[in-house]
């Protein structure tokens, strides 16, 4: 992980290494050092994963048992950060791979995570597809907010990549109804009905994707 060596970037990348280099979880990605003077300016060093994201994984098809088994890892991940008082505040398939070797998880990319209640540069960058609405309103947040971004990444896991938010019906996804369902982020809707999903997931869901406002 590389960055340019304006002031901002410089705290965050400096940030992003003194939160990683204390994490030591089978299913987080290994951070080793921080160098300054390398060819492409200041950098992370952190272990190579021979993998794809998740995203990729799943255009794979795989099993139903596979995407529990992950499942269970990424949540075993984001369990372990919370305890240790880390928020990541920017959960997407893009910052979870998936190994090539034995399709386990490594989550990365901790720039916009924090570990107090409040920190400015969190609420830049994060993905609006998958943040809670409250961070979307660049609002305090805490680890429920996690929690809810970890909801709808589990839907799409589970659910053939599908947004939780736009008619399950639907074979082609539109712009509009990306707004749509970014709105109805916004504004805390509540879940629409599942459909066409196992009903023992059902509870699950209406649980990481409720929202009081």
């Amino acid at each position: 992980t590389a960055c340019d060596d304006s002031g901002l970037m410089m705290a965050m990348i400096r940030r992003e290494y003194d939160i990683s280099i204390g994490l030591d979880h089978p299913h987080i990605a290994n951070v080793f050092t921080f160098e300054e003077n390398t060819v492409v300016g200041p950098c992370i060093v952190m272990e190579y994963v021979d993998g794809r994201n998740l995203t990729e994984f799943l255009r794979e098809n795989p099993s139903m048992s596979s995407r529990r088994r992950i499942a269970g890892q990424l949540m075993d991940a984001v369990g372990y950060l919370h305890r240790k008082g880390v928020i990541h505040n920017d959960l997407k398939p893009e910052n979870i791979l998936i190994s090539r070797t034995d399709n386990s998880v490594r989550l990365l990319d901790f720039g916009l995570s924090d570990t107090d209640a409040y920190y400015l540069a969190r609420t830049m960058g994060c993905t609006a597809e998958y943040a809670s609405p409250e961070l979307l309103r660049h609002e305090s947040v805490d680890s429920r907010s996690d929690i809810y971004s970890l909801g709808i990444v589990m839907y799409r896991l589970l659910n053939n990549n599908k947004d939780p938010f736009i008619n399950s019906n639907k074979t082609i996804i539109k712009e509009a109804d990306n707004e749509t369902a970014l709105k109805k982020r916004m504004d805390g809707e509540p879940l629409p009905k599942l459909k066409g999903i196992n009903k023992n997931f059902k509870g699950f869901f209406q649980f990481l994707l409720s929202f009081s406002s």
